[in-house]
C-alpha cells in the first residue's frame, strides 16, 4: 500500500479545501426578469425612461399627465424587481396597433429586454384579436430580428392622420415604417379597413433612416 507522509496528507487537505472553496464561489444566480402590465407605482420609472430617450430624439416626449392617462397601455420589464424598460401599445383600429415609447436602461442593452418587450406586446395584441402591429423606427435591423417587415408609411393612414400631420419632422421624417402579423384573425365586417387575406404588403416608402425606435 502507498505510504502517505504528513506532507502529502497536508497537501491533499489543502487541495480538498480549494475544491470546496471553488464550489462555494460559484457564479451568482441569474437575475429574475419579469414582463408585466404597468401600474401607477411604475410612473416615476416610466417617465424617466421616456424622458431619457426623448432627450436623445429616439422617442416622442410625453408628459407625466399623458403617461398617467394611458398607464394601462404600458408594460414594463423588471430585473430583480427594478424597472429596466418600458413600452406601450396604442390601438388605432380593431385591426391595427402600434408599439410606442420602447426603451430600456442603457446598462441593460444587449440583454434581450427590448426584444422581450416587443414580444410581450405582440402577445397582448394577439390576445386582443388585433392582427397587425406596426412601429416607426430608426433601428430596422432590430425589428427585422423580431419578425417585422418594412412597408410604406402611406400604408398606415391611421398613423398619418393622427400623429404624422402634427409631427415637427413630418416633412423630413427619417423613420422606417415596419409591420408584423400577429396571427390574430378578425372579420372584415368588424373592421372594413382590414386588407383582404393574402394581399401583398406594400413596398417600403422613401421615409428611411437608422437609429432606435422613436415610439
Amino acid at each position: 500500500a502507498p505510504i502517505t507522509t504528513p506532507a502529502k496528507a497536508a497537501a491533499s487537505a489543502r487541495a480538498a479545501g480549494r475544491k470546496r472553496r471553488t464550489k462555494r464561489a460559484a457564479a451568482p444566480a441569474a437575475p429574475v426578469v419579469e414582463f408585466r402590465d404597468a401600474s401607477v407605482e411604475d410612473m416615476d420609472d416610466i417617465c424617466r425612461l421616456v424622458d431619457l430617450w426623448a432627450e436623445r430624439g429616439e422617442n416622442l416626449p410625453r408628459s407625466r399627465d399623458e403617461i398617467l392617462e394611458k398607464i394601462t397601455d404600458f408594460g414594463v420589464v423588471t430585473v430583480d424587481g427594478r424597472v429596466a424598460g418600458c413600452a406601450s401599445l396604442w390601438i388605432y383600429t380593431p385591426s391595427l396597433a402600434e408599439i410606442r415609447s420602447l426603451g430600456v436602461d442603457e446598462q441593460t442593452h444587449g440583454k434581450g429586454l427590448g426584444s422581450g418587450l416587443v414580444q410581450y406586446f405582440l402577445e397582448r395584441a394577439r390576445g386582443l384579436g388585433i392582427p397587425r402591429v406596426f412601429v416607426l423606427t430608426r433601428a430596422p435591423k432590430f425589428f427585422e430580428r423580431c419578425g417585422f417587415r418594412q412597408v410604406s408609411v402611406n400604408s398606415l393612414p391611421e398613423k398619418i392622420l393622427k400623429d404624422c400631420a402634427k409631427c415637427p419632422k413630418n416633412t423630413c421624417c427619417d423613420e422606417i415604417a415596419m409591420v408584423i402579423d400577429t396571427g390574430a384573425v378578425i372579420d372584415a365586417e368588424i373592421d372594413p379597413t382590414l386588407p383582404p387575406p393574402g394581399s401583398a404588403p406594400r413596398a417600403a416608402g422613401d421615409r428611411g433612416g437608422s437609429g432606435a425606435s422613436r415610439e
